[in-house]
């Protein structure tokens, strides 16, 4: 999946965009930092459940990830498909 796959929507809270991906049991929750243009914060869900993986939350850090660039966000992805083997599908509400 290119970045540009993506689908954005409105985040039904906030003035910001976001998206869901769905990677093999995980999804991938990406939400555009609204006091930060071009971050984004990105949290993974197992059963509805938020989770952290080894390799991709550093020690002792809080579930849903802040400040990541575009750059980060695709690194993230690119680790879970490698975890899956399976490829990221938009999740569509």
């Amino acid at each position: 999946m290119k970045w540009s796959d993506i689908m954005w929507e409105k985040h039904p809270f906030s003035s910001a965009k976001c998206a869901r991906l769905s990677i093999g049991e995980y999804t991938v929750s990406i939400v555009t930092e609204i006091n930060e243009p071009g971050l984004y914060e990105v949290a993974i869900l197992n059963d509805s459940q938020f989770i952290t993986l080894p390799g991709i939350h550093p020690q002792d850090d809080d579930d849903v990830l802040r400040y990541q660039t575009k750059e980060e966000v695709v690194g993230i992805i690119r680790k879970i498909e490698s975890i899956t083997a399976k490829e990221p599908l938009n999740v569509y509400p």
